[in-house]
């Protein structure tokens, strides 16, 4: 018997984020998480992205690693733009659970909206979202996400 191709490309990927709506209905938020346990039982990495609506059921399990946002996981690229200033000294620090870098310029320095962050090699290599009703809700999802997604199936 031949396997369709997302049950194929479950079977392949490791890491997994899965996706629910926000206020899923019942039905969907139990079959969701019921399928994220199945996963793990694959010894698959899952991740959930959901409110905190499957909290007021009290019967349902939720798997290891469920969450309200998908931005705290991955390798993070920042960026800084010194255009008109010239770098004068580049350092860090690690501390236990931060890292502080700091850079220091000769003339007017660095101005905030200089520097950006995003995520650099997601996590993830599969990404299932459950529950969007229009294309429209995935957009805005993907929109607000966009680094999430680079190099993920979806």
């Amino acid at each position: 018997m031949q396997r369709n191709s997302l049950e194929n490309k479950i079977l392949e990927k490791e890491n997994i984020l899965v996706v629910l709506p926000e206020n899923p209905k019942l039905e969907l938020l139990s079959a969701v998480l019921g399928f994220a346990l199945a996963l793990e039982r694959l010894n698959k990495n899952v991740r959930i992205i959901s409110d905190d609506s499957y909290r007021k059921y009290g019967f349902l399990r939720p798997p290891k690693h469920i969450s309200s946002d998908i931005d705290d996981y991955g390798e993070i690229f920042i960026s800084i733009d010194t255009k008109n200033n010239i770098v004068s000294e580049l350092r860090y620090e690690k501390l236990d659970d931060e890292i502080r870098i700091y850079l220091g310029s000769e003339g007017a320095g660095l101005k905030k909206n200089s520097v950006s962050a995003k995520f650099l090699n997601t996590p993830y290599d599969l990404i299932l979202v459950f529950g969007v009703d229009s294309a429209g809700e995935l957009e805005n999802f993907y929109k607000k996400n966009t680094d999430i997604f680079e190099g993920a199936d979806v």
